[in-house]
């Protein structure tokens, strides 16, 4: 923009100014009446114009041409020697509503003109200005005659709507010195060569920007030929590269664009370095690389220098703040790095510096707040780190007077807002959003009564909003989003009449809008409020003053009466007023003007009634009703409709007419989501036209029959859903085409065969696979093991059979630890045999109840295969799987530490009775008010080497089936290792082997030990959820239980004394029998100990 108002401000430079005003006008005071041959030449001209407003009706045949609009006459000769025939199109300023731009761009429409261009103006033989530019000629060429209009040192057809090649007869305008072909977005004009430009060797000013220059490869050779060359504009026209010429020869260039070129080159040519006289470089757009070229700091005259939207990973270079002349520094959306130095303060002429998308950080050099002529300071989406207020501290020194416009969004700040914010009076746009500021808004932000954009979303702001908010009178954006902002809405939000944005949705605003908040608010566009638990309370038959493009309430307290007045906003096309507590039915007026909406949410209501069977009703381009009490038909919907969701109502009867109607008519739409309604039926074959569908959901219906085949047609389809219906027969074979398929769900019906081999071929990029409760029945095919992608897999209830192939261990993204999505309830209620086939990772994910309802071993099942069990049949020998033991490293790595363990620390006890004595009396003193890890087996000996087969199987199903509690039991003198005590309060779930003197146990021993030692363990794949509570027992109570659990053990004859039982860890002499040396024999006891 700025570019083009410094572009049009040297047009006039050109312009003698003393007809400055006649170029307004169209008169001179001059008496001089025009030639009669120019006259009938631009009546003829204007006979073949289009001019739709009728600005040419002062042309008429009795008239003076001299005082025609936009005709210019030279004031002696009468010779029509300038034509103004520009539209002017709408300028946008901030003081603007949308309204107001749109209906001055509606008049800019309007006014243009089209048609051709008649030869008669050959007959203009003085004509040395002429601008045709800002009109519509479109599908029109540029004529060639115009190349024989010698006198023509102004030729303006920028944005007029030319198509087609240029004509090279252009090239005759020798006495040319402004050239304007370009335009301000995509152009239809272009060229394959520019060599016609060598015949203009006045030229000055030449602007092609978006003229497609692909093939003009000469394009840099033909305006080197140009040595009055002061400005060149070829911004967007597809060049692909900068040629390397070593020198060129307009030395005299002022103005040099090439932006949005995409050239192929990574550093800038080092020609336009030897531009010493350049005051304005824009290479902004393009695809260069490395750091910013140390050459550049030869072009000291630079006034705007426009680097962004390339690739510059470098530092900003110190060099580079030398530039006093320098007024608009624009480097944003580059890969720039490292800080801003202090020196940045040397740029005294900078007005605008723009260093946004960027990868700056640290803090900003209080130096930059000693540019007193900044306006613009844009520093968004950086890594600044840094208090907000310490910012707007370093700031408020000259520039508070002087800045409009502060840009620090997205740069990691934080901190809070302080009354400094108030010092910058002129400040217009503040952008703040995205960072972590938190804290309330000061008052002070009532002082900025300048401010047009106030930008405060996704922080952490916190308190009530300020009154002082209404006072910001020029406000026209208020963006608070996304913060924590509490309380009500200020009632003199209504008074800020230029406001055309509000956005407070997300915040914990509560209480009562009513009308007063919307009093003056003619210019309101766009109004956003939704996740606040916010009531609106105005009159049924309230008008608002206001005509909405968007709005958004969701989560507000509209109901249960349907809001009429939302039947006013005539320009609506976003509306979400979904979770509103409305229960009433939609009127018909509404409907009517639901066609212009594109976005329409009025989900999760209870709103109820029939839909009208009108798809030019239903032709919004997205649009949610779910969670409402709609019923009756599907209604029909326009072929523009993208997204439409009618889940969870109570829709019924077929779904025929709605699938089917129009089937010459290709539909739009990408997702359909039908689910939990009343529909029913079988499916028609209409799926063909519907081949946008990405997402398809019908389930929770009553749809039964086959599914059709022209589901195949659905190419684009990622997510089918047909969950719990009654559909039958096999899975239609035309489902392989639908290649781009990531879930699949059609469980809970009644589909049967076998499951298609096709599945692992066809869907390379499948995550979910729900088979589960149909009539599937044969084998697992191999096929599905090609699918690497799979992560939830469920073939559960059906009627399979035969072995699970060895190549499930392939579903590597299904065995991932830290995949929180896996479902792998995959293969239970079945009929398979053989092993389960898991490896160690994998039975992090898998229950044992996974494989309930067949006939498997292995882990994680509690029956171990053996060899019949691991080959049911021949698909699991081989190569995929051996079905032999296998050493597990794990448990053998266990059960030796578990002797290091025993011999390290209880081995000496057991060998040394005087050391045992003292451990135990310390054990008793110290140990019975603590909580202590026990060990589960506690002797392990010597003749390890005999049971440790036994042990390692064991204790392996030990760790793998059990979540184990485990506690201390306080040493005592009925045992000697110290295992049970009568702390050992409610040992639940556990059978105990306890000593009788001279008993044996009859089963086979696991444990055994000499040497005063005691066997704990019985089998241990019998022990579940061992657990002792160690809780701290009053004296009486440890007395008695210490009784009653001494005599059961038959320790004590009915004479003896218990009373120092506790304190006598001697006393466990009585407890059981020393084995002789050599023996095995075990104390023996009752298994049946409650």
């Amino acid at each position: 923009m700025e570019g083009s108002l410094g572009f049009h401000f040297l047009t006039f430079l050109i312009i003698p100014l003393p007809n400055f005003f006649i170029f307004c006008t169209g008169h001179t005071d001059s008496e001089v009446r025009c030639i009669d041959t120019e006259r009938r030449a631009l009546l003829t001209f204007k006979q073949d114009l289009i001019d739709p407003s009728n600005r040419l009706s002062s042309w008429t045949v009795d008239g003076d041409c001299c005082h025609w609009v936009g005709v210019v006459c030279h004031n002696l000769t009468a010779h029509i020697h300038q034509l103004h025939l520009r539209s002017f199109p709408p300028v946008w300023d901030d003081s603007m509503t949308d309204e107001q731009y749109r209906a001055q761009d509606e008049a800019y429409e309007r006014s243009k003109f089209g048609g051709k261009l008649n030869p008669s103006l050959l007959d203009l033989k003085h004509l040395n200005y002429f601008d045709l530019s800002f009109n519509n000629f479109s599908a029109s060429p540029i004529p060639e005659f115009l190349g024989s209009m010698k006198s023509l040192t102004s030729l303006n057809l920028s944005n007029a709507g030319f198509v087609g090649r240029i004509p090279h007869q252009l090239g005759n305008l020798s006495n040319l010195l402004y050239l304007n072909l370009g335009s301000d977005d995509f152009s239809g004009l272009y060229v394959n060569n520019l060599r016609w430009l060598s015949g203009l060797p006045l030229l000055q000013h030449l602007a092609m920007s978006y003229v497609n220059l692909s093939k003009a490869s000469d394009w840099l050779r033909v305006t080197d030929t140009l040595p009055s060359l002061f400005e060149l504009r070829l911004s967007d026209c597809q060049l692909p590269f900068i040629p390397p010429t070593p020198t060129v020869n307009f030395s005299s260039l002022l103005t040099l664009d090439l932006s949005w070129n995409q050239f192929d080159n990574t550093l800038i040519p080092s020609w336009i370095f030897g531009l010493r006289n350049l005051v304005s470089l824009d290479l902004s757009g393009n695809n260069f690389q490395g750091p910013i070229p140390v050459d550049l700091q030869n072009t000291t005259s630079l006034r705007h220098l426009d680097l962004s939207g390339s690739n510059f990973n470098s530092s900003i270079p110190n060099w580079l703040y030398s530039f006093s002349r320098l007024e608009f520094l624009l480097l944003s959306s580059n890969n720039l790095r490292g800080t801003i130095s202090s020196a940045i303060g040397n740029l005294t002429s900078a007005i605008s510096i723009d260093l946004s998308f960027n990868e700056l950080g640290g803090k900003l050099p209080r130096s930059l707040g000693s540019l007193c002529n900044l306006r613009e300071i844009r520093l968004s989406f950086n890594k600044w780190s840094q208090e907000i207020s310490e910012i707007l501290e370093s700031l408020s020194g000259c520039l508070s007077d002087r800045l409009e416009v502060l840009g620090l969004s997205d740069s990691q700040l934080h901190g809070h807002l302080k009354d400094e914010l108030g010092l910058f009076k002129n400040l217009s746009k503040l952008y703040l959003q995205n960072n972590s500021i938190s804290g309330p808004l000061p008052l002070s932000l009532g002082n900025l009564s300048s401010l047009t954009y106030l930008y405060l979303s996704d922080n952490q702001l916190e308190g009530t909003l300020p009154l002082s908010l209404g006072s910001l009178s020029s406000l026209i954006y208020l963006i608070l989003s996304n913060n924590l902002f509490n309380g009500t809405v200020p009632q003199n939000f209504g008074q800020l009449s230029k406001l055309q944005v509000l956005h407070i949705e997300s915040n914990m605003l509560e209480g009562v809008v009513s009308k007063s908040h919307f009093s003056n608010l003619t210019r309101l566009v766009a109004f956003s409020a939704s996740g606040n638990r916010l009531t609106l309370n105005v009159s049924h038959d309230w008008t608002p003053p206001f005509q909405l493009f968007t709005l958004s309430l969701r989560s507000w307290n509209l109901g249960p009466e349907f809001p009429l007045w939302l039947c006013s906003q005539r320009i609506l096309f976003y509306l979400d007023i979904s979770s509103t507590q409305i229960s009433d039915v939609i009127p018909p007026s509404f409907w009517n003007l639901s066609s212009q909406f594109s976005y329409l949410n009025l989900s999760h209501n209870q709103i109820n009634g029939e839909i009208p069977n009108n798809p030019s009703i239903l032709s919004t381009s997205i649009i949610d009703l779910s969670s409402n009490h709609f019923k009756g038909s599907l209604p029909y919907i326009s072929s523009s409709v993208i997204v439409l969701d009618l889940s969870d109502n109570s829709f019924s009867k077929s779904i025929s007419s709605f699938l089917c109607f129009k089937m010459n008519d290709s539909k739009s739409i990408g997702y359909l989501n039908l689910e939990k309604n009343n529909l029913s039926g079988k499916i028609p074959d209409c799926w063909m036209k519907w081949n946008s569908l990405v997402v398809l959901n019908l389930a929770n219906n009553n749809f039964s029959g086959n599914f059709p085949a022209s589901i195949g047609s659905l190419t684009l389809l990622k997510s089918l859903h047909l969950y719990n219906n009654k559909f039958s027969g096999n899975l239609p074979s035309s489902l392989r085409n639908c290649e781009n398929l990531v879930i699949i769900d059609v469980a809970k019906n009644e589909f049967v065969g076998s499951i298609p081999s096709w599945i692992g071929h066809r869907f390379s990029s499948l995550m979910i696979l729900i088979l589960h409760s149909n009539n599937f029945h044969g084998h697992i095919p191999k096929e599905l093991c090609a699918l690497t992608s799979l992560q939830i897999l469920d073939l559960s209830h059906n009627k399979l059979s035969g072995g699970i192939p060895g190549c499930v261990k392939n579903f590597s993204a299904m065995a991932t630890k830290n995949n929180s999505n896996l479902d792998m309830s995959f293969i239970g209620s079945n009929e398979f045999r053989g092993e389960t086939l898991l490896l160690e990772s994998e039975l992090l994910s898998f229950n044992a109840s996974d494989f309930i309802g067949n006939k498997l071993c292995g882990l994680p099942l509690s029956n171990n295969c053996t060899i019949n069990d691991v080959n049911p049949d021949k698909e699991n020998k081989g190569s995929e799987h051996n079905g032999g033991l296998e050493v597990d490293w794990f448990f053998v790595s266990m059960a030796l530490g578990f002797v290091v363990g025993f011999w390290g620390v209880c081995g000496p006890l057991l060998l040394n009775k005087q050391w045992r004595i003292m451990y135990f009396q310390f054990l008793y003193h110290m140990g019975y008010k603590l909580k202590s890890l026990v060990l589960l087996g506690i002797l392990i000996s010597y003749e390890l080497s005999v049971h440790s087969a036994i042990l390692v199987e064991n204790f392996s199903n030990i760790i793998l089936k059990m979540n184990m509690k485990l506690a201390t039991c306080k040493s005592s003198s009925i045992v000697s290792s110290g295992i049970l005590s009568p702390t050992c309060k409610n040992v639940s779930y556990m059978k105990i082997l306890m000593c009788r003197e001279n008993q044996t146990i009859n089963s086979s021993p696991l444990l055994s030990k000499e040497n005063d030692s005691l066997v704990l363990v019985s089998h241990l794949s019998s022990l579940q959820y061992f657990y002792a509570s160690g809780v701290n027992f009053q004296r009486e109570k440890e007395k008695s239980f210490s009784q009653g659990m001494a005599k059961s053990l038959g320790c004590f004859s009915n004479n003896d004394s218990t009373s120092n039982f506790l304190d006598s860890p001697m006393r466990e002499k009585r407890c059981y029998t020393r084995p002789r040396r050599g023996s095995y024999q075990l104390p023996s006891f009752s298994t049946t100990t409650s």
